[in-house]
């Protein structure tokens, strides 16, 4: 098998870099074997909990002869563990013959979205002049962090950014945030919690019961 290799692309398609957090890894191997054809692949990925057991695998020659074939496989589950990630793959062609592709990363995987509370949870059954809307954004130690949180109110159909909270440097609001904001105006908004690998929990409340009109 010909100069095989692993290539690391993000959610996006961008080249994966060690050091950078993600929320997903894409991994490619373009295997090429002229004589007796691509047999199968088995993924070699250590985790922080050691390495995946069962290896995951794909195997080439069940559709037939295959002198290239490309192989894919993709890490996104939230389950994974948190933490860095190195890959290697071990390839096989139809005749037995195997080859190792050179290691790659370590990259920082983070697949678990932010815990996201929200306060009130429900819609107030009478008027009101304005409700104080409170949320609590948490991220584990091991995880990348909170990037930002920010609230909408939903405009014709257009989410229009009301309020945005950034941890600025402040190491310890990348773990938590707890934040409020008084709404005035009725409607539906959507309070997004997005963490430093690209993951985001969304909550969303419509409140009707609301009036800042004096009475004459």
């Amino acid at each position: 098998i010909e100069n095989a290799k692993i290539d690391v692309t993000d959610a996006d398609g961008i080249p994966a870099t060690s050091g950078t957090w993600y929320n997903q890894l894409n991994l490619t191997v373009n295997a090429k074997d002229d004589e007796s054809g691509v047999h199968s692949i088995v993924w070699n990925i250590t985790t922080p909990n050691g390495k995946l057991n069962p290896s995951p695998s794909e195997e080439a020659w069940k559709i037939g002869k295959n002198i290239t074939y490309i192989f894919n496989y993709s890490i996104t589950d939230s389950t994974m563990p948190t933490g860095e990630y190195s890959i290697f793959a071990t390839l096989q062609d139809n005749a037995g013959n195997t080859v190792e592709t050179d290691a790659v990363g370590p990259f920082l995987v983070d697949c678990k979205k932010p815990d996201l509370a929200i306060d009130p949870i429900l819609n107030s059954t009478i008027y009101q002049s304005g409700i104080d809307f409170h949320f609590t954004v948490t991220e584990g130690d091991a995880e990348s962090g909170i990037r930002k949180v920010t609230l909408y109110k939903m405009e014709a159909g257009v989410k229009t950014p009301v309020k945005v909270w950034t941890p600025a440097d402040d190491a310890a609001k990348r773990r938590l945030r707890v934040d409020d904001y008084r709404i005035v105006n009725g409607g539906t908004y959507i309070l997004e919690a997005e963490d430093i690998a690209g993951n985001i929990s969304k909550e969303e409340r419509t409140f009707t019961k609301l009036s800042t009109t004096a009475p004459e």
